[in-house]
């Protein structure tokens, strides 16, 4: 077995040191800056690919490039197995294109944590980024970056892992000069009738964690972390072991949904691609 790496910054460095901790070898890797990649590949004994995809030789491909290239990177990888970091995709179109495709794993560390067997009346979700302040590098450069999908979607993973979300409103503020909201606050409701919160706080300046309140029949469950591991997604595919939701679909419908409320200033219904 061997591995690609698309996006040779810290996230694919994340990729390749996890691939190579599992022993499966890195073939090659892409950038947009052929100097960085050189390096890259230099570092980690493989080659530099001359396009992005089409001459990957691969059972794995990493996709850690910036948001907006996600989606053409990833069709382009079809029939390797993918795991692509988050966002999948910026565009509500690509989300029901790459819903089709088999062997697409987001990387959301955050699904990890762990589900009560009840089921909770009402589920808030805290994150908290807190760099917006910092903002520089491919993120400041990059066309229509999100907060929403660019962080908000670890949180929205962790409440559609505990139901179905059927409509969302959500308010927003913009800090730090920064065109997107930056300071997110969402209400919802789930096919059955329970309800959900979420709120992305990027302009928090401090640290990076998230919260999460779960109010069951009897009493309540909350649960709090940080530095999740980033790895443990590679480790699973590697391995051949199922992930739920593999592709984070519904997370990314529920970010779409929040993008619209946003934007619109109304309740918004959450459209999930066919799969889902």
């Amino acid at each position: 077995m061997t591995a690609a790496i698309i996006g040779c910054g810290r996230m694919g460095r994340e990729h390749a040191e996890a691939y190579v901790e599992m022993g499966v070898p890195i073939s090659a890797v892409y950038d947009l800056d052929f100097y960085k990649a050189q390096a890259f590949a230099q570092e980690f004994g493989c080659e530099v690919s001359s396009d992005i995809v089409g001459r990957i030789n691969a059972d794995f491909v990493s996709i850690c490039s910036w948001d907006d290239a996600h989606a053409s990177q990833i069709i382009g990888a079809k029939g390797c197995r993918v795991i692509a970091e988050k966002p999948i995709c910026i565009e509500p179109a690509d989300l029901h294109r790459l819903a089709s495709i088999n062997g697409l794993t987001c990387n959301l560390p955050l699904r990890w944590v762990d589900t009560d067997p009840l089921k909770p009346y009402h589920v808030e979700a805290q994150y908290l980024w807190g760099r917006a302040d910092q903002l520089t590098g491919w993120r400041a450069a990059c066309p229509g970056y999100s907060f929403v999908l660019g962080g908000g979607v670890h949180v929205a993973d962790l409440i559609c892992r505990r139901g179905r979300p059927l409509f969302v409103s959500a308010h927003g503020q913009a800090t730090h000069g920064f065109p997107a909201p930056t300071m997110i606050v969402a209400t919802g409701q789930y096919d059955d009738g329970r309800t959900f919160g979420i709120s992305i706080n990027c302009a928090n300046i401090g640290s990076h964690e998230f919260h999460l309140t779960e109010w069951l029949p009897r009493g309540r469950r909350e649960q709090r972390g940080s530095g999740t591991d980033k790895r443990e997604t590679i480790r699973k595919v590697v391995r051949g072991e199922k992930i739920d939701d593999p592709a984070g679909l519904a997370a990314h419908a529920l970010c779409f949904a929040i993008e619209a409320a946003l934007k619109n200033r109304r309740v918004e219904q959450v459209i999930y691609p066919t799969e889902a």
